[in-house]
Parts: C-alpha cells; structure tokens; sequence
C-alpha cells in the first residue's frame, strides 16, 4: 500500500504536479490547504476530489478556518470521496489513520 502526504499547500495546490500520486493508494493532506476562507476551500475540495487516488482523507490546520463553519459539512457533503478527519478515525485495510486539526506545540 502506497501512502502519500502532503500538507501546507496554502491555496497552491493547483501547483501540484498530480503525476506525484501515481500508484498511490491512499492521499493525505494534513491541514493547511487554505488560508481561510470559503472560496479557496471550496476551490481545494474540487481539486482534491479529482485526484484519482482510491482513498482521500482530509484534515483542517491552523489556517482552514473557513472548517469551523457549519457551512464547510454541507459544502463537503457534495464530495463523498473525501474522508474529513476531524478529533476521528478512519481504518482502510486493517491501518487505522486518526486526525486532528489541533497539535500541542
């Protein structure tokens, strides 16, 4: 199994050559995919479920904001390929993946 994680892309994920995450099986972003706001979130959600990746799992950082908003479920309702972690867990083939926007530094 191929895992591949990326994170702080700070709306440049456009930027990302996608040949990156070839054969990959599972893509993790670990926080830090905007700078806070609807627009940009909106704008990496359909980037990221685009990815043909079998298994996407995101993840809020201390810039996504906009992830506190009761708006952001509904927005991420409409990509069903997208596992949100938040304070949760998620387990693909026997590995369990938990994730947290929040760290102790």
């Amino acid at each position: 199994m191929k895992i591949t994680c990326i994170s702080d892309t700070h709306n440049k994920h456009k930027y990302i050559d996608l040949r990156a995450f070839k054969d990959t099986d599972i893509l993790i972003h670990a926080g830090d995919f905007s700078n806070g706001n609807k627009n940009q979130t909106e704008s990496f959600l359909e980037w990221f479920n685009s990815i043909d990746v079998k298994h996407k799992i995101l993840v809020a950082g201390n810039h996504d904001f906009y992830c506190t908003s009761l708006l952001f479920m509904e927005i991420l309702a409409k990509y069903p390929s997208i596992t949100y972690l938040y304070n949760s867990s998620v387990t693909i083939n026997g590995l369990k993946i938990w994730g947290s926007p929040f760290s102790n530094i």
